[in-house]
């Protein structure tokens, strides 16, 4: 098989496992995490442990531990899908761009997930980074007495996990995003059909999704951390980071259209302006030029009314609910502690 070939299987939408197949895998990570943790604590304690400590019921330390294996699952879900539908994007986007068939095979190659060293590079320097915020945490923390020292060792294993599983989801992401951008300035523009701008709104937000979702559910953490204002940065940057994913995968058919933008309008005033000299001119044709204004004028107003962004209001709508999502996550934060441990009492 040529390498072309093999890269172009990557690309088939047809060939990529079904939505519902790529988040049950997210749910078996879930399930699988959460069995092995019940399993510690039957081998090394007992299910006591995970049900009240000094502190009270529930522990603090399992319910942080509890995010974290759901943030993993929604992680390992959401490259999955990601995958499938970047692909889809992708081959119907294909058939607007014009470009060298040598192109297009690089475009294919970095549709692809990364190489098997880079992945690993990049678990890697998220396993670090996740250490680091471990000892960060746990510095200006403390730690906690009465508690099972289970539930800490989960905390130093699952944080640099879920930290891991992040950094390859955002060089996944990261690698479509300049993908997409790069097609863009290769699309055939016609600026009244936005039909074909579409795969560009859905990439982005897709990819805005994932960080605001995810920052949503982050928050939770700040619940029953030592150190909130930790989780809170952390969560922080997610959410700008949705902003910049919402907008990067589309930078290059911005260029695009705001350049095909100026140049209509460049056309049309040309052409109002020549009407108008004609209106002026005895000796010109102003039936014509007068049934041929008003025309123009209006093409002109429609023009301007377009924008030189792909995002129609459903996307706008749907960004924006994403938004408040994780807006709400944080000023709901408080409340989910007191219903949780009223719950519990």
């Amino acid at each position: 098989m040529e390498q072309g070939e093999a890269v172009s299987f990557v690309a088939d939408p047809a060939r990529e496992a079904p939505a519902a197949r790529n988040l049950a895998v997210g749910l078996a990570v879930v399930l699988g995490l959460l069995g092995a943790y019940l399993l510690s604590a039957l081998v090394f304690s007992d299910l006591s442990a995970l049900l009240h400590d000094e502190a009270g019921a529930f522990p603090r330390t399992f319910r942080f531990n509890l995010v974290l294996i759901l943030l993993i699952g929604f992680e390992v879900a959401a490259l999955r899908v990601d995958g499938r539908a970047s692909s889809r994007d992708f081959a119907a986007l294909s058939t607007h761009v014009e470009a060298a068939e040598n192109r297009r095979a690089a475009w294919r190659m970095r549709l692809s997930a990364p190489s098997g060293w880079t992945a690993c590079s990049a678990m890697l320097g998220g396993i670090l980074f996740g250490v680091a915020i471990d000892v960060i945490g746990t510095a200006l923390g403390g730690g906690r007495s009465g508690q099972w020292i289970g539930h800490v060792v989960w905390i130093h294993l699952l944080n640099p996990l879920q930290f891991a599983v992040l950094a390859l989801l955002a060089l996944t992401s990261l690698r479509r995003t300049r993908l997409f951008s790069d097609m863009g300035k290769h699309v055939r523009v016609r600026l009244l059909d936005r039909e074909t701008l579409k795969p560009f709104a859905r990439m982005g937000l897709r990819s805005a999704a994932y960080w605001l979702v995810g920052s949503s559910v982050a928050s939770l953490l700040a619940i029953d951390s030592n150190v909130p204002f930790v989780v809170y940065a952390l969560v922080a940057a997610t959410l700008s980071l949705g902003f910049l994913a919402l907008l990067l995968p589309s930078w290059g058919i911005h260029q695009l259209l705001r350049e095909a933008k100026r140049v209509e309008l460049g056309w049309l005033r040309h052409e109002i302006e020549a009407a108008r000299g004609v209106l002026a001119d005895p000796a010109g044709n102003r039936l014509d030029a007068a049934a041929r204004l008003p025309a123009l004028l209006a093409y002109e107003s429609r023009v301007e009314r377009v924008s030189a962004w792909p995002f129609d209001v459903p996307t706008l709508v749907r960004f924006g609910f994403f938004v408040l999502l994780g807006l709400g996550s944080w000023l709901g934060g408080a409340l989910v502690e007191r219903l949780v441990d009223s719950a519990l009492r």
